[in-house]
């Protein structure tokens, strides 16, 4: 989980086979095998007035994360 898709750490993760959940272009996004997958519009999140609160961002992507895990 990061607010930067192009981190290094998450980009290796995810060449290694890993999933990555991050924030690009004002979405929150699922990124899986080189492949993103837009899930939510961070102004849709909830408290985070209107995409701009990055704490509750960032409490999203975990949110996501854990919801997706197996």
């Amino acid at each position: 989980v990061t607010l930067d898709p192009e981190r290094p750490l998450a980009r290796r993760h995810v060449a290694r086979g890993g999933r990555a959940y991050t924030l690009r272009d004002g979405w929150l996004v699922e990124v899986i095998g080189g492949c993103e997958e837009r899930v939510l519009a961070a102004t849709e999140v909830p408290v985070s007035y209107g995409g701009t609160a990055e704490f509750q961002l960032r409490n999203a992507l975990f949110a996501l994360a854990i919801s997706r895990a197996r």
